[in-house]
């Protein structure tokens, strides 16, 4: 249509599409409406001329839209054309961006749901780029123009409970509002709804999920079940399948790939053909432990329970920081229900229940689900430190590397910077001389003051992170050093990771582990330990061990009088003891000074062994003596004499 005159009001056909070069709207009444754009209609005007600016002037409703290159007001220029947007899926474009329209329209629920999201930065930031790029290629067809050659497919990845499912939902109503799509309604499957049972089903089973889907989005949650590793598994079937419907539709479809990175990384490389045809890649990052409370706190709220917030966030955030669940929000929500369970149970005895009593959740019904520390909080590490014989010289290191730790989380809670060092450390010197011993210690000292969040302890050798095959190291150590994260990692016997040379698996596990050093350094201590000398051809193996473990402590051999005291000791606590201390004294010395084995206490407890089998030989020889218990703890001057006869001694 070249020209129009409007005298009362123009109102669109359903399902009409029109285009009018110019065209005068005449009406004066406040009581009227100059033009209805309504029910899938569409109408570009290049010229519009109202004779009184009015609010509305125009109302779109029911996907419809409207687009006006310039317009003007017959009696005054300088007013503001009214425009009313009855519903998210209409649209009202003008290319003058000079001309300042006055708008309603609908807020869209679903963008406040995504910006009122805990958390999820990363992803927010990459959903609205997202939305943008599509919806203008979205307007570049309406209006005939090429569309920006870009597919939509998705890789959603993220450990469970990180929003994916919800996002997805998300996308799709913005999509379907902005007319990207045309199907709200999310289709949602997982493997079983893809893979048949028997041979040639599997195709038309996945057909039928995705014809239903066409127009929309398809969520296939843990994508990567659909390859098991089998050749005869059908899973294959069903991926080839939407391969081949991804290009034949990807103007049409959506198809969202979610599930855990680093089984989906494996999917795709299972599938090279995937990979070029999902562009778009979101990651779910986990929560941390202020979100999970800030999550947990708007569950309880929003179900209308009162808790103490204060003493809530404290045991909650202890709690995860020390548990090794990455299920994040389904997490908090497994620990709410078990809250509300407690508080179920114990007021459910009540003769009265009020609606106070019925919201409030006390501090017991918390501490029934979260529980206690396992290592107590004022259990005296120092005093254990303190208490073992000799290693003065160790005992001053760990304290002043405890005192510099405590003092640089200090400087960064109060925003100063902190001196750049490793927590990670070297414990170097002969067996038997404590090492593992004040190593579980230090790991006590770091979690009680703070320093690591963890009171966890994971003690490894070669076996627990070198696997028999290539390419399986990597995966078994990087297992073991995620179950030491928050916590402390001592790895025993180190430098037998090198002792193969550059085609030993080991070298594998070393890789992996300065890897997992740089990418968690603050949250977690790794402590190397091992002979002098091996574990300095260790540092040599790998020229980034060294300036990533600052820390050396250095685990001297103990003095004879030491090894005595070990030997009494540890006799002790087996519940024996020598009739003549000063003669078994001698015996020891004797014996070290003769040996050329520097095992340490574990020479002494090695001894211990041999007198106590000498003791039990002399008592079944004679039964009646082991009627009385003083007996059967003593370790007679006979029995010391006779380890001496029995050593040269």
């Amino acid at each position: 249509m070249e020209n129009a005159k409007i005298r009362i009001t123009m109102n669109m056909a359903d399902n009409s599409q029109g285009k009018i070069k110019n065209i005068i709207f005449m009406n004066h009444s406040e009581e009227l409406i100059d033009l209805y754009v309504d029910n899938d209609s569409a109408l570009t005007i290049v010229s519009a001329n109202f004779a009184k600016a009015l609010m509305p002037n125009i109302k779109l409703n029911n996907s419809s839209r409207l687009s006006i290159n310039k317009w003007n007001f017959i009696d005054d220029d300088s007013q503001r054309l009214g425009v009313v947007i009855g519903d998210v899926r209409s649209d009202f474009d003008y290319s003058d961006k000079n001309m300042k329209p006055q708008i309603e329209a609908p807020k869209s629920e679903a963008m406040d749901k995504l910006n009122n999201m805990i958390g999820l930065k990363k992803v927010k930031e990459q959903v609205l780029e997202f939305i943008k790029l599509n919806v203008v290629n979205q307007k570049r067809k309406e209006q005939d123009l090429d569309k920006i050659h870009t597919s939509m497919h998705s890789l959603f990845l993220g450990n469970p409970g990180t929003g994916k499912t919800t996002v997805a939902r998300i996308i799709a109503d913005i999509l379907y509002q902005k007319r990207v799509i045309s199907k709200k309604d999310i289709v949602e499957v997982s493997r079983t709804d893809l893979v048949a049972e028997y041979i040639g089903q599997t195709a038309t089973k996945t057909r039928n999920v995705l014809e239903s889907a066409l127009g929309g989005i398809l969520f296939i949650d843990e994508a990567y079940t659909l390859v098991s590793g089998s050749n005869n598994d059908y899973g294959q079937e069903a991926i080839d399948e939407i391969l081949k419907f991804m290009e034949d539709h990807r103007s049409n479809l959506m198809i969202i790939f979610a599930g855990y990175p680093n089984e989906m990384q494996k999917f795709l490389k299972a599938n090279p053909g995937l990979k070029s045809r999902i562009p778009n890649i979101f990651d779910f990052e986990d929560y941390t432990s202020d979100e999970i409370v800030q999550i947990g706190l708007t569950y309880l709220k929003s179900h209308n329970y009162i808790v103490d917030e204060p003493y809530y966030i404290a045991s909650i955030k202890s709690y995860y920081d020390r548990e090794n669940d990455n299920s994040n929000g389904r997490w908090i929500r497994n620990i709410n229900e078990k809250i509300i369970r407690a508080q179920s149970l114990r007021i459910a005895e009540y003769s009265k229940l009020d609606v106070k009593v019925l919201q409030k959740i006390e501090k017991e019904d918390i501490k029934k689900v979260v529980g206690m520390e396992e290592v107590a909080i004022d259990d005296d590490a120092y005093a254990k430190l303190d208490s073992l014989i000799g290693l003065n010289k160790v005992k001053k290191q760990v304290s002043r590397f405890i005192n510099m730790s405590v003092v640089n989380k200090k400087r960064k809670e109060n925003g100063l910077s902190t001196s750049a060092t490793s927590l990670h450390s070297l414990f170097v010197g002969n067996p038997g001389t404590g090492k593992t011993t004040v190593a579980r210690i230090l790991g006590q000292l770091l979690y009680q003051k703070g320093i690591v969040r963890k009171s966890s302890f994971v003690e490894v050798s070669r076996s627990d992170l070198v696997a028999e095959y290539v390419g399986q190291t990597a995966q078994k150590t990087r297992e073991v050093l995620e179950s030491a994260l928050g916590g402390v990692l001592f790895i025993d016997e180190a430098y037998t990771l090198s002792s193969g040379g550059n085609q030993d698996f080991g070298i594998e596990a070393i890789n992996e582990i300065l890897k997992f050093m740089e990418d968690h350094r603050d949250d977690i201590v790794i402590i190397f330990a091992g002979y002098t000398k091996e574990m300095n051809d260790f540092l040599k193996a790998n020229s980034g061990l060294t300036s990533r473990i600052p820390n050396v402590f250095d685990f001297e051999d103990y003095t004879e009088d030491e090894i005595v005291q070990i030997g009494l000791l540890d006799l002790k606590k087996r519940q024996y003891k020598v009739e003549d201390e000063k003669m078994y004294g001698k015996i020891l010395k004797a014996q070290y000074m003769l040996t050329n084995d520097h095992s340490n206490g574990r020479w002494a407890r090695n001894i211990n062994e041999k007198l106590i089998e000498i003791q039990a030989e002399r008592l079944a020889n004679n039964i009646d003596v082991m009627d009385n218990p003083r007996n059967l703890q003593i370790i007679n001057n006979n029995d010391l004499l006779e380890f001496k006869k029995v050593n040269n001694i």
